[in-house]
């Protein structure tokens, strides 16, 4: 990403840049995606999230599962959660006590309550169909799902496009 100084001289110099338009590499500013993302090809660890038809509902579990969570502790917890609870209506009849308890040694128990105020909100408020922006979830006063920064980001706009 472009800082945000760089980013307000570009836009002086070259009123189109925050507009979506890219501009070509120069020699001061090389061309880093092409071997960026060669690199990721070759290099990038088969992750539950990363594969086709994963659902929309596994990816808002896992990027709650892994805050400040490493990846290793979250595959296993992340594929029983999933299995015992495949959507969000699933979750949200159960206990929220048991979804603490699924939750077991990942820490910080108050994400699993978050998340199961946001399934509950999910099923009630959106037929169970996974929100691109977590913003509008319907959350008991003072909780968050992902914390201030992804909350109001499109980071979720990119994971989860709207689908179930």
């Amino acid at each position: 990403m472009v800082n945000a100084s760089r980013a307000s001289r570009q836009n002086v110099d070259n009123p189109t840049a925050g507009a979506g338009v890219q501009e070509p590499a120069t020699p001061e500013q090389p061309d880093i995606a092409t071997p960026l993302i060669a690199w990721f090809r070759q290099q990038a660890r088969d992750l539950p999230w990363r594969r086709p038809g994963f659902p929309a509902w596994g990816t808002l579990v896992s990027e709650i599962m892994l805050q400040q969570t490493q990846v290793a502790r979250v595959i296993p917890r992340l594929e029983a959660w999933l299995t015992r609870w495949p959507t969000p209506r699933d979750l949200a009849e159960s206990p929220p006590s048991e979804a603490v308890r699924a939750w077991d040694r990942l820490g910080y128990p108050r994400r699993a309550l978050a998340l199961h105020a946001a399934a509950t909100a999910i099923a009630t408020d959106h037929g169970t169909i996974v929100v691109a922006r977590v913003v509008g979830l319907a959350l008991p006063e003072g909780e968050t799902l992902t914390g201030t920064w992804t909350d109001g980001s499109e980071v979720l706009a990119v994971l989860l496009p709207e689908r179930a």
